[in-house]
């Protein structure tokens, strides 16, 4: 059995927030976004982003990471 309904939302905006900031990241360039535009860019409040991310910087690295970690489960297959 897999996760909760409660945990498969909170992962899902978990994933928009990350998302939201490196799509940001890519368009504007690093420096030019701020935590309110990403959360302007989700719907959701700079509190709700503070319960997920501690920095701008969280965010990008945690898409980045999760990039990176689905690319290697690609080459070395899935557990």
């Amino acid at each position: 059995m897999g996760p909760g309904l409660r945990a498969r939302k909170r992962a899902a905006l978990e994933r928009d927030l990350a998302n939201a900031a490196l799509t940001l990241v890519e368009s504007r360039g690093f420096s030019s976004v701020t935590v309110d535009d990403i959360v302007e860019m989700t719907g959701v409040s700079r509190r709700t982003f503070s319960n997920y991310f501690a920095c701008k910087e969280d965010a990008v690295a945690a898409v980045v990471l999760h990039r990176a970690g689905a690319g290697l489960a690609d080459v070395f297959g899935r557990d």
